[in-house]
């Protein structure tokens, strides 16, 4: 066992399984609530429980939900591959789970304890007998029939840790023997953030185990950490005299990164685009993909020839975009559909500082002072300026397949001095003006005013000229997002994230928020100078 962790104590209901979309389908179903679309469990729970007689209808959706709907549920990001590497150190994982036998009002008598079992079988958490390479994750499963029991076998049981999504066990006076971790809610930790916490930094070990577990075929001669990019980490493996790269993804949020990168390339290789990285195998469970490993170096210099191989890769998307296979494909990551999109993106992550806010003084004084007085000042202007609808949804034929994060930060150079793409975490259906004015304001490079103008003339010839209004007016809003971008390392999680993909920064918190805060800074007077003679 990694230090001196040896057993952990997990709750299963909304810590290990999700059951956001069992409760939607479910309330649909019984037409207790009108419009189920992306609502949690807790939103659906206090609809249901306004209506009337709605407290006994909301202990009926449960039992339904913990028993025949359960179905519907799903892990939630990141337990599988916490669990996994558990297992791979020798952790003894228990689950203690307040479950009754029946559910409320039940007159068939489902079991809902032999339900849960059942889809910690088909998720691959208990060993099944009738599948080779099968495996125990979880050691033992513990119902107790009460709050209070639970309790007290947690006490009495040793675990060294105990992960519940219930404040009322993580803080109850019974437990004090036990370090009791909060998941999810407001203050609670996400299945990334305990994966960092309390298995910290990969070793070399499970990573070769992944690697024989994803390509069984090959025989793995040599393996070493590449410096992560952002927030992936990233290591490169030799397998059969070819080199390949391993990138283990974060598993947080609800864009999936993993399969929009993979599966994105894998599109684009069948339809034979050229200057990308070929994917080989990936395991969504364990967040893992591996990629061909392109030699080459990051481009520092880059001139108007980078702006045109960019422009001719979006050719080529755009083309390819009325075709069949990516009718269904997901949107990019923060799409932004409407102006709107765009307003709640930049309130979104203003939340996400609240707790930082409380720590750095200078940070506040920014946000308060100088950030929010332009936001509603740019936001009056953008809302009164907006060609057609801010409000309303772009029509589909109007979006494009966006890298995403694009630009010179992820090109290599090869030494026959072909420039190859990579990075298509965040790719997807999106709005061609947000990937353009993201180029114009990426923190990671900088475009003069006469690269700034072959770049939008560039796309405009692509996307057509009918999206120029549209530019102008949502340029300072997108320019805004990139202020608090910039101030990402303020976030914990994300700090943790970046302390995972490369270990290096953790001895210089402080001077790189500092230089952050001044970049934030100087971003913001450049949308403030140009936002309205764009």
């Amino acid at each position: 066992a990694h230090g001196k962790v040896k057993r952990i104590g997990i709750d299963l209901d909304n810590t290990i399984i999700c059951y956001d979309m069992a409760f939607q389908l479910a309330a649909k179903k019984f037409k207790l609530v009108d419009d189920v679309t992306s609502l949690s469990k807790e939103s659906i729970r206090n609809k249901i429980k306004r209506r009337e007689n709605g407290e006994k209808q909301w202990q009926q959706i449960q039992g339904y939900v913990y028993g025949k709907g359960i179905k519907k549920a799903h892990l939630f990001p990141g337990v599988y591959r916490f669990l996994w590497r558990c297992y791979n150190r020798g952790v003894i994982i228990e689950i203690v789970s307040h479950k009754t036998e029946y559910g409320h009002f039940d007159t068939e008598k489902y079991s809902l304890r032999q339900a849960a079992t059942q889809f910690l079988l088909e998720n691959e958490l208990l060993q099944n007998r009738e599948q080779r390479n099968s495996k125990q994750l979880i050691s033992k499963i513990t119902f107790a029939d009460t709050q209070q029991d639970k309790i007290s076998y947690i006490a009495d049981n040793n675990f060294d840790y105990f992960i519940d999504d219930l404040e009322e066990i993580v803080q109850s006076k019974h437990l004090t023997n036990v370090q009791s971790i909060l998941f999810n809610g407001v203050n609670g930790y996400s299945w990334d953030e305990i994966n960092n916490s309390l298995l910290k930094s990969w070793t070399e070990q499970e990573l070769l185990h992944i690697v024989r577990e994803v390509m069984p075929e090959k025989t793995i001669s040599l393996l070493e950490k590449v410096e992560g990019r952002g927030n992936s980490e990233i290591n490169k493996v030799v397998a059969d005299d070819n080199i390949y790269i391993v990138k283990i993804y974060p598993q947080s949020g609800s864009h999936n990164r993993l399969l929009a990168e993979y599966n994105s390339l894998k599109l684009l290789e069948e339809l034979s685009v050229p200057y990308l990285q070929i994917p080989v195998a990936y395991d969504q469970g364990l967040g893992i993909a591996i990629y061909d490993y392109i030699e080459g170096e990051k481009i520092t210099n880059y001139g108007s020839a980078n702006i045109k191989q960019m422009l001719s890769l979006l050719t080529i998307l755009n083309t390819n975009k009325v075709r069949e296979r990516f009718v269904n494909f997901n949107l990019a990551s923060n799409a932004c559909l409407k102006g709107s999109d765009i307003e709640v993106q930049i309130e979104n992550r203003l939340k996400s500082f609240d707790e930082a806010l409380d720590t750095h003084m200078e940070l506040k004084s920014f946000i308060n002072d100088q950030f929010i007085p332009a936001f509603n000042d740019i936001l009056v202007w953008s809302k009164n300026n907006w060609p057609k609808s801010y409000t309303k949804n772009l029509p589909n034929s109007d979006l494009i397949l966006s890298p995403s994060d694009f630009g010179f930060h992820n090109m290599i150079r090869t030494q026959s001095g072909d420039l190859f793409f990579y990075d298509f975490e965040y790719f997807g259906w999106d709005d061609p003006v947000k990937l353009i004015a993201d180029v114009s304001h990426h923190a990671a490079f900088e475009l003069s005013v006469e690269q700034e103008r072959l770049w939008l003339n560039g796309c405009l010839d692509i996307y057509g000229q009918s999206i120029l209004e549209r530019y102008r007016v949502a340029w300072p809003l997108y320019g805004l997002v990139w202020c608090l971008i910039i101030l990402n390392e303020y976030n914990k999680s994300l700090w943790e994230r970046r302390i995972a993909a490369n270990g290096v920064l953790k001895h210089k918190k402080e001077r790189i928020l500092l230089i952050q805060l001044d970049k934030a800074k100087k971003q913001l007077s450049k949308v403030l100078d140009r936002y309205d003679e764009i």
